[in-house]
């Protein structure tokens, strides 16, 4: 019994009115206040954030070279010339 009293006084466990029991015990009712993440905080994923990284392609960049874009639209079946022309000044 000696080391649950510090256990006790740190909060990793509590005392209720069925004897011990651990802290988390507590926190199961869905009655929380916990804040929803942005840039100047910690909390949940919101299902705005959840969406949007369910939408970005595997391996997707936002540093495509000029090369890297035109090989992918020479690539592509039925390219046009205009867009064909349009390519070749991404070299």
């Amino acid at each position: 019994m000696d080391f649950i009293i510090p256990l006790i006084i740190f909060g990793i466990i509590g005392v209720g009115s069925y004897g011990f029991y651990k802290h988390a015990v507590k926190h199961t009712d869905g009655t929380d206040d916990i804040q929803t993440a942005d840039s100047e905080q910690k909390g949940l994923m919101s299902s705005t954030h959840a969406t949007k990284l369910a939408t970005i392609e595997t391996a997707a960049k936002d540093d495509q070279t000029g090369a890297e874009i035109k090989a992918l639209l020479e690539a592509l079946t039925g390219v046009n010339r205009l867009l064909a022309t349009a390519i070749q000044h991404l070299d």
